[in-house]
């Protein structure tokens, strides 16, 4: 009876223990999600590569080059570019994107995403003061007053002394923005 019960009760530590675990599908939208807005961020000029990352200035060479030397397993994808999207020589280009396989073992555990996620985000850093990053994006305003999400939420609601806490850095927004897209957390009885 006594096994029984012990038992019982190390089904139900293993059970509440992985209430809300992510599949790894899940993971990889999230991490997907994360890859899109530090995209979009270094692509207006909002973050920068950290000291000793050599910045190729783009991001998907950047992003290439970690799947690389951490050896995740990647999906490519290929395709003609834009037409307008010429070479000196009037050839048209390819565009090759590439994400993380669904497989990779950087989705499997919440241990092996966290650690990746962590990896990720530190080879990138902020570059404005706050005071600097309002008049820039007050340009970016006067320029066109719609961007494409998630930066043009950050862009408009950007405060560094915001009651909302990931409103007040690009890496806190991207990372708010990957595990809750809409930015409304779920609200659990």
């Amino acid at each position: 009876m006594l096994k029984h019960i012990l038992l019982a009760l190390c089904f139900m530590a293993y059970i509440i223990e992985n209430i809300g675990a992510l599949e790894p599908g899940q993971r990889k939208d999230q991490f997907d999600r994360l890859v899109k807005c530090y995209d979009q961020m270094f692509s207006y000029g909002v973050i920068t590569t950290v000291k000793g990352i050599r910045n190729v200035g783009n991001f998907k060479t950047l992003l290439i080059d970690i799947y690389t030397k951490h050896k995740l397993k990647t999906i490519t994808h290929s395709g003609d570019a834009p037409e307008t999207s010429v070479n000196n020589q009037g050839n048209n280009i390819r565009t090759f994107t590439s994400e993380i396989s669904v497989d990779s073992t950087v989705f499997k555990n919440e241990d092996y995403f966290g650690i990746f996620k962590n990896i990720f985000t530190y080879r990138f850093k902020d570059v404005w003061e706050p005071q600097d990053l309002i008049t820039k994006f007050n340009k970016m305003k006067y320029i066109s007053s719609v961007y494409p999400d998630p930066i043009n939420k950050f862009i408009n609601e950007y405060s560094s002394d915001n009651a909302t806490e990931y409103l007040r850095s690009a890496s806190l927004f991207c990372a708010q923005y990957s595990v809750y897209p809409t930015f409304e957390e779920p609200v659990f009885c």
